[in-house]
């Protein structure tokens, strides 16, 4: 806890106390305010908080620069500031981080300026660089925004919000990878996007390669998928470059699909992309990668995903899932007896919890 209240005393006093910023807090209140806000905070949202103090270190020490050079800390009308036309971010699965900064900026006010340049076709307008989530917990809060202005042409702002990325370890590997594919068909030069994500040009062409492969509805569908690395989106990347199977597609239309975590969206489509021949299962696992549970009339009460770790089964009728929770030991058993399967120990096996019902929604 002490090391989180030091880092963010540290990021408080990157911002000089300066002239043009009419009635800001001074750095000892803003310190007392950040420590009386991290002394209430759950354990839990502090790690949360923990990547986006590491950006704004990195943002606050360039915006000093900029105040210490003579760049004036203003205040904006949000509806006067659009995002960078450049954006490398997909939306997060969860909300926590977000929630967890606009609390913070309701407590104790936007402590970091976010970089603007002038817009370049309207004059009455700005351009954000980086600071995005700033801006939308500004618009959602009603509040304007503390802005630093800075002339940039469009590879300049693309290397100021590599700032940003150098210091965000949470962009996940298909984001950079779309990222330079968005900078390379608006002409980027492959230096400039290599200098934008901080990696090495062979590394961007590898990730554009498989940005184009992969279909940009699947990469939206599967979302950031933060804990898959390279290997396997240029595994993915392979399987879909001579186009996409119907065994994907059915995965993809499955209910189901959408309420796996963004992980496991990736680990289904990619099973459904393998052809039998490849995939490792036990004999007795039938291969079924999605499907619509029906009735003889033709009433869908479900549908089931089955990915390479876990399988999803979402119901529509709450009182059938709730009859089929507590028949769960039951069942396995049955499936036991005809597959050779291990058992359950008939002592252990129960089905626990404070509902059950339809699968919950991630």
């Amino acid at each position: 806890m002490s090391k989180q209240r030091d880092r963010s005393r540290g990021i408080l006093g990157l911002i000089d106390d300066d002239e043009d910023v009419s009635g800001a807090p001074s750095p000892a209140d803003k310190a007392d305010a950040s420590t009386r806000a991290l002394k209430h905070m759950p354990s839990g949202s502090i790690k949360t908080l923990e990547s986006t103090l590491t950006r704004a270190e990195r943002e606050a020490e360039e915006l000093r620069r900029l105040v210490a050079s003579g760049a004036q800390v203003i205040e904006l009308d949000v509806s006067l500031v659009q995002p960078s036309p450049h954006a490398d971010r997909m939306e997060d699965d969860s909300a926590e981080a977000f929630d967890t900064l606009k609390a913070s900026i309701a407590e104790n006010g936007q402590q970091v300026p976010i970089l603007v340049r002038p817009h370049p076709t309207d004059p009455d307008r700005y351009e954000a660089a980086y600071g995005h989530r700033r801006l939308r917990a500004a618009a959602d809060l009603g509040l304007t925004v503390r802005a630093v202005v800075k002339p940039l042409t469009d590879e300049q702002l693309v290397l100021a919000q590599g700032i940003e990325n150098s210091a965000r370890q949470d962009l996940s590997w298909i984001e950079q990878a779309v990222f330079a594919l968005k900078l390379g068909e608006r002409g980027f030069p492959q230096r400039a996007i290599a200098a934008a994500l901080s990696i090495q040009r062979q590394n961007a062409n590898q990730m554009i390669s498989a940005a184009r492969k992969i279909p940009a509805d699947i990469i939206h569908a599967i979302g950031r998928a933060p804990k898959v690395g390279r290997p396997r989106w240029l595994e993915l990347a392979d399987r879909l470059a001579n186009g996409v199977s119907p065994s994907v597609r059915s995965v993809l239309s499955a209910p189901a699909f959408s309420s796996l975590p963004s992980d496991e969206r990736f680990e289904a489509l990619l099973m459904a992309a393998t052809p039998d021949t490849e995939v490792s299962r036990p004999a007795h696992v039938p291969r079924l990668s999605a499907a619509t549970l029906s009735l003889p009339g033709g009433r869908t009460v479900g549908s089931f995903v089955r990915g390479a770790k876990a399988a999803t089964l979402k119901l529509e009728d709450v009182d059938f899932g709730t009859w089929l929770a507590e028949r769960v030991p039951a069942l396995h058993a049955e499936f036991s007896a005809q597959t050779g399967a291990p058992t359950w120990n008939p002592e252990s096996a129960s089905v626990s919890g404070t509902s059950v019902g339809n699968t919950p929604e991630e």
